[in-house]
C-alpha cells in the first residue's frame, strides 16, 4: 500500500512537470491505477486489522475522515492554486504524499528488523500497538484464555 502510494506521488509529480500533453495524460492513467491500487488496499487493511466488536465503528471513523478530508484538502488546494497554479500544487501535494509514504516505509523497515529481533530474543514486543490490545479491552469479546505460565 505504501509502495502505491510512494508510486502515486512518483508520477503525480511527472505529469505535472510534464509540457507534453500525451505524456501527461499517460502518467495520470498510470496515477489514477496506483491511487485506486492503494486506496483499495488501505480499505481491506483497515477491515481486516479492526476488532471484531468494533468494525462498524472503525470503518465509519475511517470513511468520516476519508471523506470529510478530501473537500477540505480541494479547498486549501484551491486557494493555493490562484497564487501558484495548479501544477506547483499538484507536485507539491504529490511530493508530500511522497515524503510521508517514504518515511512509513523506512519507519516500517525498521519495525520489521525490530520484532524480527524481539522474536528470536522471545520478547512480546510488537511495533503495532493495535496488535496487543488484550481481548477483555474490547467490548464484547470473549474474556482471555488462561495460558502457560511465563
Amino acid at each position: 500500500m505504501l509502495l502505491a502510494f510512494a508510486a502515486f506521488g512518483l508520477v503525480t509529480i511527472g505529469a505535472s512537470l510534464s509540457r507534453w500533453q500525451w505524456l501527461s495524460m499517460a502518467l495520470l492513467v498510470g496515477s489514477g491505477f496506483t491511487l485506486t491500487t492503494a486506496f483499495s488496499t488501505l480499505n481491506s487493511l483497515v477491515q481486516e486489522m479492526a476488532p471484531e466488536a468494533l468494525r462498524g465503528r472503525v470503518l465509519s471513523i475511517f470513511g468520516l475522515a476519508f471523506r470529510g478530508g478530501g473537500p477540505v484538502g480541494s479547498l486549501v488546494a484551491g486557494g493555493l492554486v490562484r497564487s501558484a497554479g495548479a501544477p506547483v500544487v499538484m507536485a507539491g501535494y504529490a511530493a508530500l504524499l511522497l515524503c510521508v509514504a517514504s518515511l512509513l516505509l523506512l519507519r516500517g523497515a525498521s519495525c520489521a528488523a525490530c520484532s524480527a529481533l524481539d522474536r528470536r530474543e522471545g520478547r512480546g514486543i510488537s511495533c503495532r500497538p493495535w496488535r496487543s490490545v488484550p481481548a477483555a479491552a474490547v467490548p464484547g469479546s470473549a474474556p482471555p484464555r488462561p495460558g502457560p505460565a511465563r
